[in-house]
């Protein structure tokens, strides 16, 4: 979108600069047909006059004069020839530049209805999503009933077997951080940098539909660790990164608070991130 406004704006200013050439070259070719029509009939009297009975010195005088007025008449035609072609030359310029600028139109009609098609698709995603995690919650909420007393007393004094070794932290600035479901989701109005949550390989980097980019790292163990959202990536897919490298920035816009999405996963199984999270990473978080 940026590129297309960038570009009518140059469309436009070739055409002011167009429609000015053509301006100046309408009055000069104005003057050129005057000055033309005024040497013709110079020419022609002095053709006139050269017919008369007059002493030598004025008869060769005269004819030297018509000389002179006949080259000039000559100039000016070429001159009169060439004006014409350069605003033949002009008109053709305009014209294609008009036929650019009905294309751009159109390329950038279809562009904003792919948008708002884009925009209900993302939509209704985001929805049936929403419904998907909350669905998934209650199911959780009910196999967590049948799990035995001795794991959820493991659960609940914040050990868990399956937990292999403790991550970090995406981020240390941010509005206000929700752990629901499975991830940790933080709300920041900031650019601040992303950390890598723990020494690994990203696997991972690129964009997500209309979530905006994904970045995958993994630590090994089958362990990974999701970073999503409106962010400015730093690595590439074969970088091997170290925990707390900077692996990128978050996005901001004026006055929007956004969100960057942070899940833990073990054999692609999406994890209770929280439970992952170092004890003194915690504390930042106050959920």
């Amino acid at each position: 979108n940026v590129n297309y406004v960038d570009r009518m704006k140059e469309i436009e200013s070739l055409e002011r600069n167009i429609e000015e050439l053509k301006t100046d070259l309408s009055k000069s070719a104005e003057a050129i047909s005057k000055e033309y029509k005024y040497t013709r009939l110079a020419l022609d009297h002095y053709l006139l006059e050269a017919t008369d009975t007059e002493d030598e010195d004025n008869f060769y005088s005269k004819k030297i004069y018509m000389e002179v007025l006949a080259k000039k008449l000559k100039g000016l035609k070429q001159a009169q020839k060439n004006s014409n072609g350069l605003l033949s030359s002009l008109q053709d310029i305009e014209n294609s530049l008009t036929k650019k600028k009905q294309d751009e139109e159109e390329i950038y009609k279809l562009i904003v209805e792919l948008e708002s098609s884009k925009k209900e698709y993302s939509e209704t995603y985001i929805s049936l999503m929403e419904n998907k995690n909350l669905v998934q919650g209650k199911l959780d909420k009910l196999l967590a009933k049948k799990t035995a007393i001795k794991k959820v007393y493991a659960k609940r004094s914040g050990k868990n077997s399956k937990i292999l070794f403790t991550m970090g932290l995406p981020i240390q600035s941010f509005v206000k951080a929700d752990s629901k479901n499975k991830g940790i989701s933080f709300r920041y109005n900031e650019t601040s940098p992303i950390k890598a949550p723990r020494s690994g390989k990203v696997v991972y980097a690129g964009e997500l539909a209309s979530y905006g980019k994904v970045l995958i790292i993994d630590h090994g163990s089958d362990v990974r660790s999701v970073l999503l959202g409106d962010i400015a990536t730093k690595v590439a897919k074969g970088d091997l990164v170290e925990h707390n490298q900077v692996v990128g920035y978050t996005m901001v816009e004026p006055g929007n608070i956004k969100t960057l999405y942070y899940e833990v996963r073990k054999k692609n199984v999406a994890q209770n991130t929280l439970q992952w999270v170092a004890k003194k990473e915690k504390e930042i978080l106050k959920i």
